[in-house]
């Protein structure tokens, strides 16, 4: 039987296949503790809620009991295979990621920052996940928690410079897997648009040299990826006994008031550079920035659903606009560098034409949308986001 919660996922899961697998992934880490579905079962008894077998293993990634468990995402040394060790760690389950504004700040933080960490080890020992979904999941998370680190960067002190360091580097060294992976898609996504200006025959030319360079790639790290990957899980257990020690010197709204600001801010000074400088970096800095504006809005949507949700979604579509326009700005740069190995010349010329276009396009769309998202100024918005968090802060009488 499939609950409530299965057709959502499922509903979700053939959406992805044109929206992209990000926003797939999105709506099934958003999901709250009062959404999941109706159908009882046995262990979902057990684990306190109202869920599926089917849930639990898709949504949260538990087998069913006398199933092997992936231990490491609840945190736990043994494997779980028993009612008992269900009962016993149903508390540990990991939830979603949003910060609970009646919640201390403090362990709020390192709640969430502890089950990005869990869900990754666990992505990364699963025998059912292929290698480079493992990569992609992992700089998933990574980001998630950079996001995280940045809304708190003030009141985490010296410890944010070291952790945001320690994630960031640990994504870059699989950064070439996922930038030959973007590639091919980039192409792909390109011809769509072609509209019989480029021939297809110029773009079966292209993606033979970026299946050539993708091969290169892989079989760099292929030899050493299974072995990378397990050092990793090691790694990330030592980052998650680092995270128990993370202290924040401010408390309540007062610890992410510094962080959402400053990166807000930063939107709004790149959109001023969009607009005045308008190259391909500032650009992309552009779209880094917002993509962080959209992690904080994610972490903290219980302060008003409705109202964040509203925002987060303009959000999420600024960032594939300006993700398909970065997407676009490298896949022109790889196309110049490779030029030699094309002995048609109009093969450049007439890709760089539909790339510039298309580009043009993408912006012509961001731009207003973009205005509109940072038309507030920070202080404002902050000081609006404070009185939300003290409304919903407040105990009930």
């Amino acid at each position: 039987r499939s609950c409530d919660l299965c057709i959502k996922f499922e509903s979700s899961r053939a959406s992805s296949q044109a929206v992209g697998h990000q926003q797939h992934q999105d709506t099934i880490d958003d999901i709250s503790d009062d959404e999941f579905g109706r159908t009882e079962c046995p262990i979902a008894g057990l684990l306190g809620y109202k869920r599926c077998d089917s849930c639990l293993y898709k949504i949260v990634g538990i087998k069913p009991c006398g199933a092997r468990y992936p231990s490491q995402l609840l945190g736990t040394r043994s494997c779980l295979d028993s009612p008992q060790s269900c009962r016993t760690n149903r508390n540990k389950l990991p939830m979603s990621y949003h910060l609970k504004p009646n919640e201390p700040i403090d362990q709020e933080v390192k709640r969430i920052a502890s089950e990005q960490v869990n869900k990754s080890i666990a992505e990364l020992t699963d025998t059912d996940l292929d290698k480079h979904e493992k990569v992609h999941q992992f700089r998933k998370r990574c980001k998630k928690i950079r996001g995280l680190l940045r809304l708190v960067r003030p009141a985490l002190g010296d410890t944010y410079q070291v952790e945001n360091r320690w994630f960031r580097d640990k994504a870059s060294e699989f950064s070439e897997i996922r930038d030959a992976e973007v590639l091919l898609e980039t192409s792909q996504s390109l011809r769509k648009h072609a509209h019989n200006e480029v021939p297809s025959t110029y773009f079966h030319q292209i993606d033979a040299l970026l299946r050539e360079r993708q091969s290169v790639v892989m079989d760099e790290h292929e030899g050493r990826l299974a072995t990378t990957l397990i050092k990793l899980s090691d790694e990330l257990r030592s980052a998650r006994e680092r995270i128990e020690d993370w202290v924040l010197e401010e408390t309540s709204f007062s610890a992410i008031q510094g962080g959402f600001k400053k990166t807000y801010q930063r939107g709004c000074h790149m959109l001023q550079d969009v607009l005045e400088v308008g190259s391909d970096e500032v650009w992309h800095e552009w779209r880094k920035r917002t993509k962080y504006h959209g992690y904080h809005l994610r972490l903290l949507r219980n302060l008003w659903k409705p109202v964040i949700n509203a925002r987060r979604d303009e959000i999420d579509e600024l960032g594939e606009l300006l993700g398909d326009d970065h997407d676009l700005a490298v896949f022109e740069q790889t196309l110049h560098k490779y030029h030699k190995q094309f002995s048609n010349t109009k093969i450049i010329e007439k890709i760089t034409c539909l790339c510039q276009k298309r580009r043009s396009q993408l912006q012509q769309r961001a731009i207003p949308l973009g205005t509109l998202i940072y038309a507030e100024k920070p202080k404002h918005i902050c000081r609006r986001l404070k009185i939300y968090w003290e409304v919903v802060s407040k105990p009930e009488t």
